[in-house]
């Protein structure tokens, strides 16, 4: 396939073990470029496959000028040598990427780049991804182990790119041991409690604190659901999934103490209209954080409401079953692990036979759609 002009310059297909990807020349010479192209048929060819450099083309770390010079001056070597000591910094952009097209606009690239940035500040080379360089880095946070282990991943996430461009040709980090994780945490409220939070709250952080303690639902995931992923009548949602299949949860309970608070705000919503619509996880936050200071309640997150659900459901008889099912945890060694502390004594189960409550106890008593 001969070059052909996008825009102001020519382009060609650079060959890759999985096919081919089109760069641009850099140059509007069409000679050049069909020189460029010959050099491509030269390097991909059998018996002389020097998929490393075109690897490095495909993956921006150079230019096709930079390996049509290198090629024509008889200089690969001396290329290679260059893609070896190159700046790790400059492959932030393009890992941030990739991180997003693989994990999706849940702000997980973003929050791997910030932890990542702790350490790789440019110049950053190769050889200062050290194991030493690296403890010494997360002995340096001054952070929870959990917090530790996390920045751990997501550098693990950065070598995992560099490997697969081709920006590193070993991994530096074989062997090395994740810090520890934190201990498990149980802090969980009762129902009084959690209303008390979401009355704290104005619109629409007040609906989608209602939401997520009603259907324990990850932040980043609830502010992806859509009017339709939502059924009053029945009381049930379509949680999005963010990181595995079994996070993707369709037919989860939603509680029917937060019916009021979500019929409020729905009522006026388009089917396709995201229910949270302007709302980002760090201004969620905030109004959690400020709405927990107004009514006195400490150490609470809010991924701590998965606990509250669950809890309550424990309390109420509701079998590990459905409890895992809703968490989005695939089996449930996990959630019997955590949470069979909670099995229902007598008097957590006496409520089932009770007469119909008054309406001012119900929203306190009762698990509903549970």
């Amino acid at each position: 396939m001969s070059p052909y002009l996008r825009g102001k310059t020519f382009s060609v297909r650079v060959p890759t073990l999985s096919g081919s990807v089109i760069k641009s020349t850099g140059t509007s010479d069409k000679r050049t470029a069909k020189n460029m192209e010959r050099m491509l048929e030269d390097l991909g060819q059998r018996g002389r496959r020097e998929w490393d450099l075109l690897d490095a083309v495909v993956g921006g770390r150079i230019t096709l000028g930079d390996l049509y010079d290198a090629h024509s001056g008889n200089a690969l070597g001396e290329l290679r040598e260059r893609l070896r000591d190159v700046d790790l910094a400059q492959c932030l952009d393009r890992w941030t990427t990739w991180v997003r097209a693989q994990r999706g606009d849940t702000g997980t690239a973003e929050t791997y780049r910030m932890q990542v940035e702790k350490l790789v500040r440019s110049p950053f080379r190769p050889s200062d991804l050290s194991r030493q360089r690296v403890t010494e880095w997360l002995a340096s946070l001054d952070v929870t182990p959990g917090t530790r282990r996390k920045n751990y991943y997501a550098l693990r996430s950065f070598v995992g790119y560099l490997l697969d461009t081709d920006a590193l040709s070993s991994d530096p980090l074989v062997g090395f041991k994740a810090p520890k994780n934190n201990a498990p945490r149980m802090r969980y409220l009762d129902l009084p409690d959690i209303i008390r939070l979401v009355e704290a709250q104005p619109e629409p952080f007040r609906a989608l604190s209602a939401f997520i303690h009603a259907t324990a639902a990850e932040i980043t995931p609830a502010l992806r659901v859509l009017r339709r992923d939502i059924d009053l009548d029945r009381m049930r949602a379509h949680i999005p999934g963010t990181k595995t299949h079994s996070r993707n949860r369709h037919e989860i309970l939603v509680s029917e103490w937060a019916r009021p608070y979500l019929v409020d705000h729905l009522r006026v919503l388009h089917p396709n209209a995201p229910v949270f619509a302007g709302v980002d996880r760090y201004a969620a936050y905030a109004q959690h954080m400020a709405a927990c200071e107004a009514v006195r309640i400490e150490d609470y997150t809010m991924h701590d409401a998965r606990h509250s659900w669950a809890v309550r459901a424990r309390r109420a008889g509701v079998d590990f079953e459905v409890i895992a099912r809703q968490l989005g945890h695939k089996g449930i060694t996990q959630v019997v692990s955590v949470y069979a502390r909670f099995n229902p004594t007598d008097k957590d189960m006496e409520w089932r036979d009770d007469a119909p409550m008054s309406a001012d106890q119900r929203p306190v008593r009762e698990l509903a759609a549970v």
